[in-house]
């Protein structure tokens, strides 16, 4: 016979504090579990961990923070013991200090190859086990933290532009650059190639480009004017110093854009804010077919004003 039953017994407001034993007969068969009731009592301090956001593969070091904090608010003084390992399968690194002194914290740091070699790391994510004794009375704490990534990527791309490019005028797009933790890479190199990748005949750009702080790169090309090739292909490459680290790309296709009279403009960039009472200047690119190379353009435009 096979089966399963949840009770529960509802326990005094005062109960006797020490080991109970749960009796349990079945067809004759009798089982035992033991369990102990206690009084709770709040922790007196908490372990406060400052881990790194993300380990790169290639660091050289890691550090991170361990603190001990009374609920209270004030820095607690003790010894710290902390086991850092690559997963749970990685032979952990032991780090201690007696005395953290009276601000209760203490920065520990060691050689990332402690870790394994690039090549042979498997868990991506370290952990931390620490264990804090306040010196006054030798209450110890233990506190555990196994959410930072150790990653072989070094950043990540996005590209940002239209979807479809106008022949023969610039096409303009925005290159996003980031760390595993989300912050800017900045003044980093980064090589743009444009391929066709769909229709007839050639067409090849390449160019590099530097990062500002932001993260960012503002890149243009001029796209062919060519009614043959109909779609390009736009790759932004990242090449880490060290030749282990795979190249990092972002990819976007863009379609030519069809007009029936074979003519394209296109107004250049405007920054969004401009004195009041100045000319300004506006400038206008534009393709035409070659057989109209002799006709007088007129241009025509509206400003429209917004006021807030």
């Amino acid at each position: 016979m096979e089966g399963m039953v949840d009770l529960a017994m509802q326990l005094s407001g005062e109960p006797v504090l020490g080991n109970w034993t749960i009796h349990v007969i079945l067809d004759g068969r009798r089982t035992t579990q033991t369990f102990e009731i206690d009084e709770y009592v709040l922790p007196k301090f908490d372990v406060l961990i400052t881990p790194p956001s993300y380990i790169f593969a290639l660091d050289e070091t890691v550090e991170f923070s361990v603190c001990g904090l009374y609920t209270y608010g004030q820095p607690v003084r003790g010894s710290i013991a902390v086991n850092a390992s690559l997963g749970r399968t990685g032979i952990p690194q032991a780090f201690s200090v007696e005395d953290t002194g009276d601000d209760g914290c203490h920065t520990f740091d060691f050689p990332r190859r402690h870790l394994g070699r690039v090549n042979s790391i498997q868990s991506r994510y370290l952990i931390l086990d620490v264990e804090f004794t306040e010196i006054v009375t030798g209450i110890a704490r233990t506190e555990t933290h196994g959410s930072t990534e150790i990653t072989k990527i070094p950043l990540t791309l996005d590209t940002v532009g239209r979807n479809g490019f106008k022949p023969g005028l610039p096409y303009r797009f925005q290159i996003l650059a980031k760390l595993p933790n989300s912050r800017p890479a900045s003044f980093v190199s980064l090589t743009v190639t444009a391929l066709k990748s769909k229709g007839m005949g050639h067409f090849s750009f390449e160019e590099t480009y530097t990062t500002d702080q932001d993260g960012r790169v503002n890149a243009e090309f001029r796209a062919p004017f060519d009614p043959y090739i109909t779609e390009l292909k736009l790759e932004v490459t990242y090449r880490h110093p060290y030749s282990h680290i795979p190249p990092v790309r972002s990819s976007k296709y863009i379609d030519a854009w069809y007009s029936p009279s074979g003519s394209f403009l296109v107004i250049r960039p405007l920054t969004s804010v401009y004195p009041v009472d100045e000319n300004l200047d506006v400038e206008v690119e534009f393709t035409i077919p070659e057989s109209d190379a002799d006709t007088i353009l007129e241009f025509s435009y509206i400003d429209l004003n917004a006021f807030i």
